[in-house]
Order: structure tokens, then C-alpha cells, then sequence
């Protein structure tokens, strides 16, 4: 008795962490027009981390370092970007599987495993510019450059836009 008891729990909390990602991922959807990532709010894989780049353009002065790291923001631009890709793909693939009566948990369970997998990836190597960032800057000039590109992720992360503006409602 006492196995069912923890089966039934088991199974219910995955049903509500399944719901929970599910009610997450059809805000996003909801968001989006039929051109995906077109919306008001969303970027896309159009990123421009405007305040990271105008930081570095007027706190580093030598010409080296600032071309080093405006191509640093370019490599950033393009993982931020893929990942808002990911997020409009993957939330597209979790709404058509949700919407398919036959469909299961698992096959919700693999989209999310391909996804976190992929965003994974791509946030490391977010944290990876960002650390190579920071080894072409001074102690002085690293908090700036840090909040700049931190402030920059946050308003060009469709994702962040949609969770924040979910919770926020």
C-alpha cells in the first residue's frame, strides 16, 4: 500500500510540474505572432546587446581591448540569439504535443530533455564570453561591462520576457 501511496504522489507531482511548464510555454506561445519571434515584445535571433556595447565603447579607451571584446558581444549576440530561437521552436513543438490528445508524458519529457539540453550548451558558452570578457578588462572597469551585459541578456531573452511578464500579470 504504502508503494502505490508513493507511486500516486510521484506520478501526481510530475503531472504538476508538467502543467506548470506547460501553463509557462503557452504564455510564450500565446506571446508570439505567426512569424514567430516578430511580436512587439520578442527579439528573436535578432539580438543587439546595445547597452554592453555602448559601455565598452566609452569605458575602454584602448582600441585593442575594445575591438576584442565588441567581437566578444558579437559571439554573445549569436548564442542569446540561437537561444531565442530554441525557445520559440521548442515552445511551438511542446504546444503541438500538448494538442495531440494521443500524445503522453514522455513524449512531453523528451521535447523538455532536447531543449534543456540545447540551452544548456548555449548558456555555457554565454558564461564562457562572459568570462572572456573578463579577462580583458581592469577590476575597475569589469563591473560596468558585467552589469552591461547582464542588463543586456535580460531585455534581449525572449524567454525572461515572457516568464517576467507572465509572473508580473
Amino acid at each position: 500500500m504504502k508503494i502505490k501511496t508513493q507511486l500516486r504522489s510521484t506520478a501526481a507531482g510530475s503531472l504538476a510540474v508538467i502543467t506548470s511548464l506547460a501553463l509557462i510555454l503557452f504564455a510564450g506561445s500565446a506571446c508570439q505572432s505567426k512569424k514567430g519571434a516578430k511580436g512587439p515584445d520578442l527579439v528573436g535571433d535578432k539580438v543587439k546587446m546595445a547597452e554592453l556595447r555602448q559601455v565598452i565603447q566609452t569605458r575602454i579607451s584602448e582600441p585593442r581591448r575594445s575591438t576584442a571584446l565588441m567581437n566578444m558581444v558579437d559571439n554573445a549576440e549569436h548564442e542569446l540569439g540561437a537561444i531565442n530561437g530554441d525557445f520559440i521552436k521548442y515552445s511551438k513543438k511542446f504546444g503541438k504535443i500538448t494538442a495531440n490528445h494521443a500524445k503522453g508524458a514522455n513524449d512531453l519529457h523528451l521535447i523538455l530533455q532536447e531543449w534543456e539540453a540545447q540551452t544548456t550548451a548555449r548558456r555555457l558558452r554565454l558564461v564562457e564570453v562572459l568570462m572572456a570578457m573578463k579577462s580583458q578588462t581592469t577590476a575597475k572597469e569589469w563591473p560596468a561591462i558585467s552589469n552591461a551585459f547582464m542588463n543586456s541578456v535580460t531585455r534581449q531573452s525572449d524567454r525572461y520576457k515572457v516568464l517576467h511578464h507572465v509572473t508580473n500579470s
